[in-house]
């Protein structure tokens, strides 16, 4: 089954009535009959939520969740990362399979790199210490 991730640009188009809403319109439509799974982040859920009640107050905030709940979309915590979406040890391979890191270049020895030349101020010379009596 085909999946599809909905932002909140695309479900305020939809609520809003603006210039693509019939696409979004034909996408619900097919996830109602089963033909694809709807998907949103509950990020997204919020700036919807917060965009409608800055805009238009709390109580149609309410009315535009409310109506959200009622569609066939499935709000997901946080997305997978696509290294989560495989078994264990297909991700243990992947990271096995990586390049070793290159180790740390030396300052000192290395051509690409000089030392910082030192101030004035930073010279032992010019620390004292005194003791008071």
């Amino acid at each position: 089954m085909k999946r599809i991730v909905l932002d909140a640009s695309a479900v305020m188009t939809f609520f809003e009535d603006r210039p693509g809403a019939a696409k979004v319109e034909e996408i619900v439509a097919r996830a109602a009959e089963g033909k694809c799974e709807l998907l949103m982040s509950v990020v997204n859920w919020g700036e919807v939520y917060y965009s409608v009640w800055r805009a238009k107050g709390p109580a149609m905030a309410r009315k535009i969740v409310a109506e959200i709940g009622q569609l066939p979309i499935v709000l997901r915590r946080r997305p997978r990362l696509r290294s989560q979406s495989l078994p264990r040890h297909q991700r243990r391979r992947l990271r096995q399979s990586r390049a070793p890191p290159q180790p740390p270049l030396d300052p000192l020895t290395s051509p690409q790199r000089r030392p910082l030349p030192r101030h004035r101020s930073m010279e032992r010379s010019n620390y004292t210490c005194s003791r008071a009596s």
